[in-house]
């Protein structure tokens, strides 16, 4: 990805397809900056359908391992297999690595059918999640 409406449209697709509550999601830049762009080490791929943006995907490139994600899929485009075809994008960013992901409860059983295997759990306490 090289430009900045991309990155901006990856923002928005990220905030509308993750499930973890976000601050005030209208102001572009607030997750990643442009100074990204371009970079070998952090690649982002935005899905489009129809001419609209519906799924996204982030890597993390270690000299050990791949960080896979988040990947985020809008509600509305969710089950047509945009997300498992980004996740295989950000999986194969370099295939001599193995890679690496934190599931989400509707992640997961994508994530296992293409061959990731659970060993941790994650759990996350969130300020706004309490009764």
């Amino acid at each position: 990805m090289e430009d900045e409406k991309t990155l901006e449209f990856v923002e928005i697709t990220l905030i509308e397809g993750w499930p973890v509550p976000t601050p005030n999601p209208s102001i572009p830049g607030m997750i990643w900056d442009k100074r990204i762009l371009g970079d070998e080490v952090f690649r982002i791929w935005l899905g489009i359908y129809g001419g609209h943006p519906v799924s996204c995907s982030h890597a993390f490139i270690d000299h050990d391992f791949i960080l896979v994600g988040p990947i985020a899929t809008v509600p509305e485009m969710r089950h047509r297999g945009f997300g498992e075809a980004l996740t295989w994008r950000a999986t194969m960013a370099k295939p001599s690595l193995p890679a690496m992901l934190h599931a989400s409860k509707f992640g997961r059983p994508i994530y296992e059918r293409i061959g990731y295997s659970s060993i941790a759990g994650l759990t996350l306490w969130n300020k706004d999640d309490r009764t």
